[in-house]
């Protein structure tokens, strides 16, 4: 038996509650960064080098940590079952998009494929994930686990079709959509897309909550960090996705945060800086300042290449789509 997690903080709980089978932590977040092609050889050292970036890890070393991970993902056939442990959130349903084609390909009908999946828990008043659960708990939930339905792996395979796809055009489908055989996946779309830049103030939802939170009762980064999860209808990021997001905001000739008292890196999240809105910061957060057509930076969602010279596509909470916008 084959256990899948996006991350480790249940994987020892497995093993507490007496699951047999290994178990693999999947750690490329498919939510963030460049995800321009399908095909994993091809997109596993793009994904590296990304990663290096935006988290400072040491690219050759995350590398080998992805290709093994796709090795275990491609001889999963050799397994009796594979169960995926994934909840409602946008960072669980990206990856969860990705691997059902894979694992269905190269499973097909000699391996069970299961699924652990929820967005509450009986009892819990706020769910935000698996790792709140004991492992006595998590040892009830695999009890009551459902195979993964054909009409399932459809769905998805057609989701990680418009998530390499070079607009947007597609996950803004998935998203419109009543329902799904996954059943999170349009909310997951739908969140997707609210990290493009906004057609007022050029910021992401996150970059957006942030700066929101700063200006109000949250101006240490910590306090930023919970205040935004909790405007989240489903938390979906870690502190070390959100530290990266305001980190960006203190960076160029114009930032629009200061921060003081050093930044937290990936081996020291204690680190607390106090954070500000400059005075750009604040004419931006108003919407009298488009911040994404003067950064000049790029971005990706997905496959959707944003930038000077590439594409403009912003996200309308008018009518809850992305749209081509011209620059200011």
């Amino acid at each position: 038996m084959l256990h899948i997690r996006c991350g480790t903080d249940i994987l020892w709980k497995l093993d507490d509650a007496g699951l047999p089978g290994r178990k693999l932590s999947w750690s490329d977040p498919l939510c963030e960064g460049p995800v321009p092609s399908a095909d994993r050889a091809t997109l596993r050292p793009i994904r590296a080098a990304w990663l290096a970036r935006q988290y400072g890890v040491e690219r050759d070393s995350d590398l080998k940590d992805l290709a093994d991970a796709d090795k275990v993902v491609d001889e999963a056939g050799s397994q009796d079952e594979v169960v995926l442990w994934f909840e409602a959130d946008l960072f669980d349903q990206a990856i969860l998009v990705h691997l059902l084609p894979r694992l269905a390909d190269v499973c097909g009908s000699t391996t069970r494929l299961s699924l652990v999946t929820l967005h509450e828990y009986p009892g819990m008043k706020r769910f935000v994930g698996l790792g709140q659960l004991t492992a006595p708990q998590l040892g009830e939930l695999f009890t009551s686990r459902a195979d993964v339905s054909p009409e399932m792996v459809a769905a998805a395979r057609e989701a990680w079709a418009a998530w390499v796809h070079p607009t947007p055009e597609l996950i803004a489908g998935i998203a419109s959509r009543a329902g799904s055989p996954m059943t999170y996946l349009p909310a997951a779309a739908r969140r997707m897309l609210e990290q493009l830049p906004d057609v007022r103030t050029g910021l992401s939802r996150t970059e957006r909550q942030g700066l929101e939170a700063v200006a109000g009762k949250a101006p240490s980064l910590h306090a930023a960090f919970a205040a935004s999860q909790d405007l989240e209808e489903r938390p979906w990021q870690g502190d070390a996705m959100f530290f990266a997001t305001m980190w960006e905001l203190t960076q160029g000739a114009a930032p629009l945060l200061e921060a003081e008292g050093g930044w937290p890196t990936l081996t020291d999240g204690r680190k607390n800086p106090k954070l500000a809105l400059t005075a750009r910061g604040r004419v931006v957060l108003q919407g009298e300042v488009d911040y994404w057509s003067e950064a000049g930076r790029e971005r990706w969602l997905c496959g959707t290449r944003l930038g000077a010279g590439v594409s403009d596509w912003r996200w309308d909470p008018s009518i809850n789509a992305p749209r081509r916008a011209a620059r200011r």
